[in-house]
Order: C-alpha cells, then structure tokens, then sequence
C-alpha cells in the first residue's frame, strides 16, 4: 500500500513488532501498511466517528486483515485497556485535541511505552505541554506534502528540560538538526515572523501588539542565526 509522505513518515517510527492503537485511524492506511509490510503483529484502530471507523473495516476487511487489525469506535485512548498495545499513533489531528487525548486517559496513556504523534496545528503548545507533563520528546521528523510540512514526533515517558516558545518551534531534539527538511522548516518560520513585522506599524502599536512585534523580532533574530549556519 502507498502512503502520502506524512503518513509513510508517521509508519516509519513505529518500531519492528509492536502492537500498537491507530487513533483517528480513518481509512486505517497507517495500519494497514505496518501488518503487510511485516513491521508490527497487530492493531487497534480507533475513531469516534461512525462512518470513519465503517470505512476502516470495509478497508481492512477488503485487504484481508480482520484478524490482524480491530476497529473500535470511541473517543481517544478510552477504546484501550491498560497494557494492552506497546504504543499508539495519534496523527492528523490539532496539537490542542492530541493534548486532551493524552490528558482524559491519564491512566490508559500511562501503560503505553511510546506515542507517535503528528499535529497540524498549535504544535509548540503540544510541546511545552508534554515537556511540563511527563513526556519526553525522542525523536522529530519532517515531511513535506505538497506546499505543507509536517511535524512527527516519537514520544516516550520521561524528563526533558524546559525550554522556550521559539525552540519548541524550531525543534528540540538532535534529528531535527540533521533532517534534509530542517532549512526549509527554518525559512517557514522566519517567513512567519517577517508578515508579523511588516503587519504591524511599530509607531502606532497598542502595548499588545508592540509585544507581538517585539517577540518576533526577537524570534527572527534567533532564526536568521540558525539559518546562516546552516546554509
């Protein structure tokens, strides 16, 4: 099966024979590709929608996986039970909804050793919030599909050391730094700081909006350093 680049980037951090829970499986692609490409023993795909979850099983059934792979229809991690999968994929979905995820099933998130999680938004909020709640950041991928890039993080259970706004942006982890993606992911910052700054006439601002400005400036500072070293 052919994934798009962010799911095909979201499969490759699952580890070699785990059983691992799709959340917001959708279509249950992800699944699908690890059990026929030998990489994992068995699912659980989640939905708490019923029409996602019926094309799951229509999908998984017509592939031959109904065995391999079960559809459960429910709200995030409330379709587990504690230790029952080593891992889950939470991807697609916004870095506010993956953080209530994680939050309401404190105690079925706890049992479960790693998580790959892939935000489309608010993912600097996801960050500081899993720094501040337990959660360690082990590795960040980039994936480019069409005009956009993707964030995909392998999260595990641990301690990670406080960090800024602007960092958690960038990335915090060793393999940001090293992905063929990170100079184009700099400039998609540094882009977003400049329409700030031209956004606002610094003469006339209000103290909210003279903070704004500030902040970017700062911030582009920052990424213009990072991005002279690395072209």
């Amino acid at each position: 099966m052919k994934l798009t680049p962010r799911l095909r980037a979201v499969a490759g951090l699952v580890p070699c024979g785990s059983c691992i829970a799709d959340i917001g499986t959708d279509h249950a692609y992800v699944p699908i590709s690890l059990i026929h490409n030998g990489r994992i023993k068995y699912a659980i795909a989640g939905d708490i929608h019923a029409g996602p979850a019926q094309r799951a099983r229509e999908h998984i059934k017509r592939e031959g996986l109904s065995m391999k792979i079960k559809v459960r229809e429910g709200a995030g991690l409330s379709i587990l039970e504690e230790d029952e999968v080593d891992g889950a994929v939470i991807a697609g979905m916004g870095g506010f909804m993956i953080r209530d995820i994680l939050k309401q099933e404190y105690v079925i998130a706890e049992s479960i050793k790693w998580f790959i999680l892939q935000p489309q938004n608010h993912t600097s909020d996801l960050y500081i919030w899993l720094q501040q709640n337990g959660y360690k950041i082990e590795q960040e991928v980039l994936a480019e599909e069409g005009t956009q890039l993707y964030e995909i993080l392998y999260v595990t259970h641990g301690y990670m050391a406080p960090f800024s706004e602007i960092e958690a942006e960038i990335g915090v982890t060793e393999s940001r730094y090293k992905d063929k993606l990170f100079v184009k992911h700099l400039k998609k910052l540094s882009n977003q700081r400049k329409m700030i700054l031209n956004g606002i006439d610094i003469e006339s601002a209000n103290a909210v909006n003279t903070a704004k400005y500030q902040k970017a400036l700062t911030d582009e500072a920052i990424l213009e350093e990072i991005l002279w070293r690395f072209m």
